[in-house]
Order: C-alpha cells, then structure tokens, then sequence
C-alpha cells in the first residue's frame, strides 16, 4: 500500500509540472525496487506481479496474473494424448480392415453334415481373415469347388483328413456340361491355380485326378495317404516351390524316395518336386518316366540309368539348370 500512495504522488507532481517524465520514469523505478520493507505476496513460479505504466484518473492498474507458459504445455500435452488415441485406433481399424496386412494366423474347424453346404458356413468376412481352415463330415464335389475357389484369398492351409467325399453332378460353366465327381475322388482340374501352400489330404481318399494340383505355386510340400489308388496325369505339375512329395508306408500303390514320386514296384517314375534341388539318380529298376515327370525341375544334374526304356513326352522340358547338351541327351534317350 505504501508503494501505491508514493507513486500516487509521483503522478501528481507530474501532472503539475514539477518533474519530467524522464525523472518520473527513474524514480518510479526506484519506487518499485528500492522499498525493501514491501510486503511480497505469496506466488509460485507460476505467478507474478505486473504493474503498469499507464494511468488512468490517477489510479494505478496493479495486474496480477499466471504465467500462461504452463496452460501452453498442458494444452500440448492433452492434444499429443488425443492425437496419439485416435491415431491407434485409426491405424487399429485399418488393419482390421485389411486381411493381407495383419499376418496373425487365424484358424476355423468346421463340421459338416450336408453335403454342398460349406459355403454357407463360412462368412464373406471369414474367407477374407482366416488363414488355415479344417473341414470334417461330409462333403462333395460342389464343397470342393468352393474351396478351390478360396485360392486367392487369405487362406494358405486346408485340412480334408477327416472329410468323406460322397459323389455328385457339377456343372462345368467353362464347356456347358455337367462333369462327374466320384465318391472319394479329386477331380480333375479341382485346385488348379490356387495360391494354398498346405493341402492335407482326406484319410479315406483314393483318386487324384488329372491336373488337380496343377500351377499350384505355393504348395511347398504334399502327402499321399495310404488308400490313394490312382493319380492320373500331371497332378503336380508346374508347382514351383514343391519340395516333396511324401507317400504313406502304408499304400499298397505308390511310395516316395527323396521326395520323388514311383509306383510301389519301383518301375515307374511319376513326378520329381519342380523344387527339389541338387542332383538326382533315377533308381536303376526305373523302365518307364512317364510325361511331365521332371517339367519345370530346378535340378542340376539328372543320371539316367539304362533301365529307362520309355521317356513320356515334355519330361524333361523347362529344366533350365541343366546344361544344354546334357538336357538334349536327356530328351533324345
């Protein structure tokens, strides 16, 4: 209070002209720093005291504030924690949204027991999330279709161990027709294309038919059961990254040595894994290589035994790792 009246009097004998403004600015100064004795209000960092160097009706205006420095960093603070929150949940949703760019693995059983119903079990949602299914019960050719259809999508393993297939008519939309699938049976042409890198084949299976698993370019690796009778043509032809193919020591028609498929009386060879790497000697009982059983090999070296009397068309074709004239030898034995 004693600074205030002081100053009071400092601004009349200003306004009467008894001192300059230059001298009221300096011993205003003096005024406000000078007086020790000035009785200071409690402040924190946060608080200071303004006094202002206009007058108004020969009052002083004394301003007391907080800093606005702290309200500032606060403010960031709450708006980093809202951007950060609805960042993530953004970010969270579009991942959601998007299959491929989640690589968590996300596996469904289903139990079927209508033959030809399995789409109807599988949401529009699902076939873009899941990553392996397993189907048991009872399915058909129409089944079947619908899950060679899923080849472009997410999907990557299929488990049939535990299906039966039962027999039934589809009709071929390409020609028109109808075309037969058999009880037990893979059809022709059935998974042509797909991107599956796993197919565990029905238990009780006992045909594969021609081309089933053709240009299958992710299928790394396959398994004959035990009661599998009869594998027609080119079945696994054009599978680029097949390593193997693995026969159940239990099937009285086919066996597998090095991954490479023969009939169980080791006189026909059938189908060398297009991935399979290195060298690879045909055994020397091997009468017949029949067509398309090394197409597209990434072997380096094939040893031909004199045994071989019959070589089945396009054998050997598309083996770009062979030299050029021992690949010609090949072709021409």
């Amino acid at each position: 209070m004693d600074n205030l009246d002081e100053l009071l009097k400092l601004k009349k004998l200003l306004d009467d002209g008894i001192i300059s403004e230059f001298e009221f600015e300096g011993l205003k100064k003096k005024i406000l720093t000078a007086n020790t004795n000035l009785k200071q209000p409690k402040t924190d960092s946060n608080n200071t005291i303004q006094v202002s160097s206009s007058f108004k009706n020969n009052k002083v205006e004394v301003v007391s504030k907080k800093s606005v420095v702290p309200k500032v960093i606060l403010f960031i603070i709450i708006s980093a924690i809202v951007i950060t929150f609805f960042s993530i949940r953004y970010f969270a949703g579009t991942k959601n949204s998007n299959p491929h760019i989640n690589d968590s693995n996300i596996s469904k059983t289903i139990k079927i027991s209508t033959p030809g119903s399995l789409e109807d079990l599988i949401s529009i949602e699902e076939r873009n999330t899941i990553t392996s299914i397993t189907v048991k019960g009872v399915i058909d050719g129409r089944d079947l279709m619908f899950l060679a259809s899923l080849g472009s999508s997410r999907i990557r393993k299929i488990d049939l161990s535990e299906v039966k297939i039962v027999s039934t008519m589809l009709d071929d939309v390409l020609s028109d027709t109808h075309k037969y699938c058999a009880e037990d049976e893979i059809p022709y042409n059935t998974f042509t294309g797909g991107e599956f890198e796993q197919i565990i084949l029905p238990r009780n299976l006992k045909v594969i038919g021609a081309c089933a698993f053709l240009g299958c370019l992710k299928l790394k690796s396959i398994f004959i059961p035990a009661k599998v009778e009869e594998i027609q043509d080119a079945a696994f032809v054009s599978c680029q990254n097949l390593v193997e193919i693995n026969v159940d020591k239990n099937n009285s028609k086919y066996l597998s040595i090095e991954g490479v498929l023969f009939e169980k009386d080791l006189k026909t060879l059938i189908c060398c894994p297009s991935a399979k790497l290195g060298e690879f000697s045909i055994p020397n009982s091997v009468e017949n290589v029949v067509h398309d059983a090394f197409y597209g090999s990434q072997l380096r070296k094939i040893d031909i035994p004199k045994s071989v009397i019959n070589i089945g068309a396009n054998a050997f074709d598309k083996c770009n790792n062979i030299i050029g004239h021992e690949l010609d030898s090949l072709k021409t034995q």
